[in-house]
């Protein structure tokens, strides 16, 4: 089916009929002679903007292969160069759900963006470093959330905290000389350095030996090696306190505790049952499985077996509220009552690789106070959807990954209206891990949820994130990967900051979160 265009002198106007059989349509902004952004469909992938002037009429002659690669097709325009638009190749099949079009609306249908009689700047950080002062209209920003600043007396706080613990006595008398005492380190714990410092200040106090302390981590999901929590104590001390990440596969990877509550044998890492005294560390969030993180989930099931491990895997509930009642966070709190957990220290994030609070003692406690704190600095709730949404992610204690643009996607895709824009801003370069080559290769995002499912990769909750909210919304991100493989995934990739002022001039309410990956998103009306 050929590629028609046709033009009008004043007002400029184009009316595209795209044709090739395989290829999708979808919404992508174009430029019309004023260097305004107007709307009109064509394939999902933008690979530029197409520039016109008001005395040039034209017949696009179709698609032709491009010699950059066997993907990449150019639209051809008459005595006029354009920009690549990236696509895939028709001999393979893409969806077959739209092998016919629909006749398009007609141009008028498609506003053109409104004036911005109230520009104000927005400063986002992203990435490990980056930075993007953005454009927006007061008048359409509906709320801007920021991430709550680091705490700027952190080391003090660290010690209050262990010194007047929450419903339980001060650490240094919870222990005595000759005490094998484990510490229990959630691998995205903000400022673990620090806090495990503190911890060593405190047992030295009481005569233990460095011998009789180990650091304990869960096996992380993300690539790279991790870093070493002992960096802040002295050299002296850090090469005499153990360091131990988890392995669930070795045949010691868990031995057997007790049945819990629902009837499950529950199984831990062997150190754990032989402690005489276990310190949970780590971080109360916000979790699409559990409801929130902290206290007892750094014990299971990432210091279990490799069984329990697959078991506990899942989806994540995003019809739940995180304080309703969900089974696997049931199951955790009684590992950790099982166990004999009695003290723990939890720390709530802040901007970047911060921390905002930190509290210690009993873990029903700590968990309520920081969980209070969690939600005055993280929940976003709005009275209705916005058009668009832009999220930023700045490296944080976890790294810069997948993880993180998964749980900022799921934040955005609850709040966003459908077919709304969710505009990401990363430094990611993280290849996708096995759940996401599963979506590469499917023909739409909601055909890689069946496989997702039965095959359960490691990375399904960051791959399933991904795939609700491209079936719900139009993503665009800017990373640091190849724009080839980001399409792959459904997402259009952002090349340049030009790219991302153009979008925020087209029409429609928008919303500000800032670290996203830690936020929590809401309509109130429970839409």
């Amino acid at each position: 089916m050929p590629v028609v265009g046709v033009g009008h002198e004043e007002p400029l106007e184009w009316k595209f009929e795209l044709g090739h059989q395989g290829l999708e349509r979808r919404n992508i902004p174009l430029l019309n002679p004023d260097h305004q952004p107007i709307g009109i469909n064509r394939h999902r992938n933008v690979g530029g903007l197409i520039r016109a002037t008001a005395d040039h009429r034209f017949q696009l002659r179709g698609l032709q292969p491009s010699s950059r690669s066997d993907s990449v097709w150019r639209l051809g325009i008459t005595g006029k160069r354009v920009p690549a638009i990236r696509g895939r190749h028709p001999t393979r099949k893409y969806n077959r759900n739209h092998n016919t079009f629909d006749d398009l609306q007609p141009p008028e249908a498609h506003p053109r963006p409104v004036s911005k009689p109230n520009p104000l700047t927005v400063d986002m950080r992203y990435g490990r470093s980056g930075r993007l002062a953005l454009s927006v209209d007061a008048d359409r920003l509906v709320t801007r959330r920021e991430a709550p600043e680091q705490l700027e007396t952190l080391d003090s706080s660290i010690r209050a905290a262990l010194t007047t613990p929450l419903d339980f006595p001060p650490l240094e008398q919870a222990v005595i000389p000759g005490d094998r005492i484990v510490i229990a380190l959630d691998a995205d714990t903000p400022a673990a350095d620090r806090i495990l410092a503190a911890i060593w200040d405190v047992l030295a106090l009481r005569d233990v030996e460095p011998e009789d302390v180990l650091v304990l981590q869960p096996r992380s999901s993300q690539p790279g090696a991790p870093a070493d929590p002992r960096s802040a104590l002295t050299r002296n001390v850090a090469g005499r306190i153990s360091w131990q990440i988890h392995n669930p596969d070795e045949a010691e990877g868990g031995q057997y505790l007790a049945t819990s509550s629902s009837g499950e044998r529950v199984y831990l890492a062997a150190e754990l049952i032989e402690a005489d005294l276990v310190i949970p560390v780590g971080p109360v969030g916000f979790d699409s499985v559990l409801g929130y993180r902290g206290t007892h989930s750094v014990l299971y099931p990432g210091l279990s077996n490799a069984e329990s491990i697959t078991r506990a895997l899942g989806e994540g509930h995003r019809e739940l509220e995180p304080a309703d009642q969900r089974p696997l966070r049931q199951l955790v709190d009684d590992v950790g009552w099982l166990l004999g957990v009695q003290f723990c220290v939890q720390v709530v994030p802040a901007t970047g690789s911060g921390v905002a609070g930190v509290w210690a003692g009993c873990p029903e406690s700590v968990f309520q106070a920081a969980r209070e704190c969690l939600e005055d600095a993280w929940r976003v709730e709005l009275e209705e959807r916005p058009d668009i949404v832009i999220a930023s992610i700045e490296a944080d204690a976890g790294g810069h990954g997948w993880n993180q643009v998964g749980r900022a996607l799921a934040v955005a895709r609850n709040l966003v209206a459908h077919e709304g824009r969710i505009l990401l801003l990363t430094d990611l370069k993280e290849p996708p891990g096995d759940g996401l080559k599963l979506v590469r290769s499917a023909d739409a995002p909601s055909e890689a949820l069946s496989p997702l499912k039965s095959l359960a990769p490691a990375d399904l909750v960051p791959a399933t994130q991904c795939v609700e909210a491209a079936d719900w919304a139009r993503i665009y991100l800017m990373s640091r990967l190849d724009s080839d493989l980001v399409e792959d995934l459904f997402i259009t990739p952002l090349e340049h900051p030009d790219e991302i002022s153009r979008l925020l001039e087209l029409p429609g309410q928008c919303v500000i979160i800032e670290n996203a990956q830690h936020a929590y998103g809401r309509i109130q009306s429970g839409e």
